[in-house]
């Protein structure tokens, strides 16, 4: 089973944020519990995800409003499970910290 982590990757103020590299791809074991990283795809803070199918998976940077805030839109490659970034939108605001796929709608 594949299991997709986001992680903090700088400190965003004060001592808010963290030391990760980005959104990391682990091969999840159920019956034992463990564990193998896969890869890691390089992106700035992306603390939440979202993965409305097998296909894409979602998510944003979550920085200050001076560094322009994005939602992120990456293609699951099928085989390795790769993230490849097709499409990135500047949002208002600063610091977003949730992130939800609407089916439904259509859109995030």
């Amino acid at each position: 089973m594949i299991l997709y982590a986001g992680s903090y990757t700088e400190m965003i103020t004060g001592n808010f944020g963290g030391y990760g590299e980005g959104i990391y791809c682990f091969d999840f074991d159920p019956v034992s519990g463990g564990l193998q990283l896969k890869h890691i795809t390089p992106a700035a803070n992306p603390s939440y995800l979202s993965i409305p199918s097998s296909r894409y998976l979602y998510t944003y940077t979550e920085v200050v409003a001076e560094r322009k805030p994005r939602v992120q839109a990456y293609k699951i490659n099928k085989g390795d499970f790769t993230l490849q970034l097709i499409n990135e939108q500047v949002i208002p605001g600063g610091c977003p910290c949730y992130i939800h796929f609407s089916k439904k709608t259509n859109s995030i």
